[in-house]
């Protein structure tokens, strides 16, 4: 840090007559910085304010810990994803988007906002690019899409949108399912009266539907989007081609 090349003899720094060292600095923060400098932890205020005012003064600092703690990260807040999970999805979107410059931001928790497709909707519509990650049982899944959802009822083309398994009931390692030649015009649909829809053709890929949690959702992967070599599209997400939905999160990386 800052504080420790000072001291460190590295550099010619002098105190005043009264052995104090002057740094032309607003003190207010001061004291987060200092006590964790003592204990290593870091104990700040919720407030917004607060936290972006101190990351800017421990950049400053250069105290790595803390803005480490406050600089804010992909898929912060989720209940869904652990960090290898979180950095998995990470490496994925940076092979097909710009996006990662956004901070991706939980836009919408089903258990937290509601389980309706009108909650979905009310959080999730004309957001930009969205990640929305599914659990049921103990499976993981979901999708990216680069184009808005709306209540439009109707297809979007997203061509670099992508499906994906983190866990699944083959225990295949996390998976990244890109659409199939010529689908890209099935990339997602848009319906107000259901949750996020994948794909499309004959059937839809990934299907919610409004109260996904007691009402049941469907998988019908190589309509538009490529299953893994050997897996049985219909069974390879969660088991069964239907499926009731545990926790749902969508993820929001609009600039």
């Amino acid at each position: 840090s800052m504080l420790h090349a000072m001291f460190s003899g590295r550099f010619d720094t002098k105190p005043d007559e009264d052995g104090t060292f002057f740094i032309d600095r607003d003190g207010t923060h001061f004291r987060y910085i200092l006590n964790y400098l003592r204990t290593g932890e870091l104990v700040v205020p919720d407030d917004k304010t607060v936290r972006h005012e101190l990351l800017i003064e421990a950049k400053f600092y250069q105290v790595e810990g803390i803005i480490d703690a406050l600089t804010p990260k992909p898929f912060q807040g989720t209940v869904i994803l652990s960090s290898d999970q979180r950095q998995t999805l990470i490496n994925w979107l940076k092979d097909v988007t710009e996006v990662m410059n956004a901070k991706g931001k939980l836009l919408y928790r089903a258990s937290r906002d509601g389980w309706n497709a009108s909650h979905f909707h009310s959080y999730c519509d004309n957001k930009g690019p969205t990640v929305t990650v599914i659990k049921s049982g103990n499976y993981i899944f979901g999708g990216y899409s680069e184009q808005n959802w709306d209540g439009s009822s109707g297809y979007k083309r997203s061509p670099n949108s992508f499906l994906f398994s983190l866990v699944n009931p083959s225990g295949l390692l996390p998976t990244k399912m890109s659409l199939r030649a010529g689908q890209e015009g099935y990339s997602i649909w848009c319906n107000s009266g259901f949750g996020p829809i994948f794909g499309g053709g004959n059937f839809h890929d990934i299907l919610i539907q409004s109260v996904p949690n007691s009402n049941n959702c469907s998988i019908a992967l190589n309509n538009a989007y490529q299953c893994p070599s050997g897996q049985n599209g219909n069974t390879f997400l969660t088991g069964n081609q239907q499926f009731c939905v545990n926790e749902l999160e969508v993820f929001g990386f609009e600039n």
